[in-house]
């Protein structure tokens, strides 16, 4: 933390460490936070400030406007201080030059009407000057912050379509590719039905041979169905050598078509489908 601003709670003289003198630039907002220590919390009168009082820090801004900044808390410590912590507001930081404050305690009662105020001397902090116009200069709103914040929004909704649009390319450039390894995942289909149509000389044999087309189908044909128009082509061709394998004794019985999911698969022995 940096070193504290003192304030005496019987004399009000105000101390501010060199160092920090400086509260910013002119137009800063919301940026430095000084932090304040009134020592002692009793004044000479008896009134304990720490008791139902509401804080803030009152002045004029370089150019001589005036502000007001509350202090939403205050700490009191255990030897008897009363510390809080005050971030100049934009009124305060408005205007270059010497800024002049004070911390003010304010007792009121259920109505709202003050019954007691305690002041700080006054204290004097300096604000540097900036190349750029004060914000209610320009209406009450920073146009130039406004146009930066619209302008790097633009460029981020480019890169967003830019990127949505690298991926949609990249999507049809998988599904060209997927059409092409539907075609062959159908014909790799017919040419297992063929090698069990071939193979199958007796029941033993052809039930092995459709258990390893079974297989191959199970591999494939999901990218099969991923293009029906291709496999509805080529359908035909492999229910004639799926027909002539379960023509053998003994041999599975084979089917293809669409399931009830709408998959395009591959049937053995009535009881399994692909």
């Amino acid at each position: 933390m940096a070193e504290l601003i003192t304030i005496d709670v019987l004399t009000r003289a105000i101390t501010i460490p060199t160092g920090q003198e400086l509260f910013g630039v002119a137009g800063d907002k919301n940026v430095e936070t000084k932090h304040i220590r009134i020592n002692g919390h009793v004044t000479a009168s008896g009134l304990d400030l720490s008791q139902n009082f509401v804080w803030r820090v009152v002045g004029n801004n370089g150019g001589g406007g005036p502000f007001s900044d509350p202090i939403d808390i205050t700490t009191l410590t255990s030897d008897g201080c009363i510390e809080m912590d005050w971030t100049p507001s934009p009124a305060a930081m408005a205007r270059k030059g010497e800024l002049h404050f004070n911390v003010c305690g304010i007792e009121v009662n259920d109505s709202g009407i003050s019954l007691h105020e305690w002041h700080s001397e006054m204290g004097t902090g300096i604000a540097k000057e900036n190349a750029e116009a004060p914000i209610e200069d320009i209406g009450g709103a920073d146009l130039v912050a406004h146009l930066q914040s619209m302008a790097a929004q633009v460029a981020n909704n480019a890169k967003v379509t830019a990127d949505a649009t690298a991926e949609v390319k990249n999507a049809a450039e998988q599904v060209e590719q997927g059409k092409n390894t539907t075609i062959e995942a159908v014909k790799s289909i017919i040419d297992s039905a063929k090698e069990a149509s071939d193979a199958s000389a007796t029941s033993v044999a052809a039930r092995d041979v459709a258990k390893a087309a079974q297989n191959v189908a199970t591999q494939q044909a999901t990218q099969a169905a991923q293009s029906k128009d291709a496999a509805d082509k080529l359908m035909q061709q492999a229910k004639t050598y799926a027909d002539e394998a379960a023509g053998y004794a003994g041999a599975a019985k084979y089917s293809f078509g669409y399931n009830s999911d709408g998959r395009f698969a591959f049937f053995v022995n009535d009881e399994s489908e692909v």
